[in-house]
Formats: C-alpha cells, structure tokens, sequence
C-alpha cells in the first residue's frame, strides 16, 4: 500500500509543471464543499427522539443511531422513547399482548437492560420522562406517576391517582413544572410539592399532539390536531397568545433562544 501511495504521489509531482499557471490563476477560487447529512435506514424509523446535539430514531421494536445501529431491540411496538439528559439510558414503552412494558437500557452497550417495571406492583405503563438533572426516572401508569432513581432503580415517590394516564410528559427546563396530556385532556403539575396546577379538560373531536415549555420557563405551549398553537403564561397558566392556521400540527418546540416557537404543521 505504502508503495502505491508514494508513487501516485510522484506521478502527480511530475504532471504539476504541466498545469502550474493554471493552477496559479485558481488556487485563490473558493473551493466549493458539498457536504451531505443523509443516514440511509433499511426500514423507516416510526418516529424520532434526541438527546442533545444527537437524534435517535425508533420504530420496529428498535432504538437505533442514525447510522443504523441498534440501542436495543424489545422485539415489540414502541409507543415512547425517552434519552436521559446525562446520556447514559433509554427508557421505553413497548406495547405487549396484554399490558405495556416499561423498560430502561444502556446506551454504553447494546440491549443491555438495567430496568423493568413490575406491572403488577405499578400498574400497566403508558408514558416515561427524566427530570432535567437524570437524577429521576419517572413512569406513569394507570395507577398513578412513580418515581425511581435513575441508577439503582429504587422507588422514591408517588403522584396518584392522577386525574388520567398521560401518554406524554414534559418537563420545563427548572423542573419546576411537570405536563402532561393523554392527547386529550392536558394537566401542569407543581412538581416539587407534586400539586396539579392548572388543567384542560378534553375538547370532542380535538387531539393534542405537543407540549413544550420555553427555554426560561415563561411560556407553556399546547399544540392541537386542527391546527392551533395556545401559549400560556406559566406565571398563572392564563391564555397568551394563540397561533392558528398550523395544519394538522404534528409537534411543537420552542427556540433554544426563546425568541420563537418551532412547529410541525403537515
């Protein structure tokens, strides 16, 4: 190899007289670079999560990077996926025969489980979060919210029963506020003294899709199937503004400024 190398090498010493005030005129031309971000996938991920500056894609049973490679493999249906803000575990809920699992693996080593909920003690899974600082996994249930240490696993406290098992949990960045929603009806909770601050009951016919804090925890965002963004004030969770006219609004974030608000309309 080294041999092949140094006489290309040598060949291209020699043709450079041949092309030297060409060369000259155009070693100043910005060089175009044409860089490409595509991560071709054998199946197409159900759906996508983050952490940080890293996207993960799930569906078929997986939790894999984009370039492919699998976190782990449940062999069953993922209805949500969540990365710990540390980096350190995924924690999922699959969809079994009778009852949802939930379940925690490593991201240092592939399908390496660390943690599995006991449905009978904890009742059947429908949604998992972490607190901003990993410190806690949370898991909700048909019988409550229960919260565990993120390492070892161990039990530390309860919210029930709630007021309805939520399907998505979101946190504002201080963890002040914890929301959630079972795409219908939506409740914020204080969450250090675990009081549920403000709910929204159901609207017939309306699904909420998305909730999002501001990066400051000013602002409170819920996104609705017909299209509308509400924003609430999270000092008395009263409306603010709204935004309409979003398509079927599939997702909503805010900018890590703050300054504005991104969504997914179709």
């Amino acid at each position: 190899m080294k041999t092949t190398c140094l006489w290309l090498l040598c060949a291209l010493a020699t043709a450079m007289p041949m092309t030297a005030q060409k060369n000259q005129k155009d070693q100043h031309k910005p060089r175009e670079r044409k860089e490409q971000y595509t991560f071709r996938q054998a199946t197409t991920p159900q759906g996508l999560t983050k952490y940080s500056y890293t996207v993960y894609g799930f569906g078929n049973g997986k939790v894999t990077t984009l370039r492919g490679d699998a976190i782990c493999d449940v062999k069953k249906p993922l209805t949500h996926v969540r990365i710990s803000p540390a980096g350190t575990s995924v924690a999922v809920v699959a969809v079994d025969k009778k009852n949802n699992q939930a379940r925690v693996f490593s991201m240092s080593e592939t399908d390496m489980e660390q943690f599995k909920l006991n449905i009978k003690k904890y009742g059947n899974p429908t949604a998992v979060a972490y607190t901003p600082d990993s410190r806690k996994l949370l898991v909700a249930s048909d019988k409550g919210l229960f919260m565990f240490d993120s390492r070892k696993f161990t039990p530390v406290d309860t919210i029930a029963p709630l007021p309805f098992s939520p399907t998505t949990m979101v946190f504002s960045n201080n963890a002040y506020y914890l929301a959630m929603t079972d795409g219908e009806k939506t409740a914020v909770y204080n969450f250090e003294d675990k009081k549920l601050r403000k709910q929204w009951p159901a609207e017939p016919g309306i699904k909420v899709n998305s909730l999002a804090f501001s990066e400051n925890n000013s602002e409170f965002a819920i996104l609705t199937d017909d299209g509308l963004l509400s924003l609430f004030d999270t000092r008395t969770f009263l409306p603010k503004s709204t935004i309409d006219g979003l398509g079927e609004g599939l997702g909503c974030a805010f900018n890590l400024d703050g300054k504005y608000s991104d969504n997914q309309p179709t």
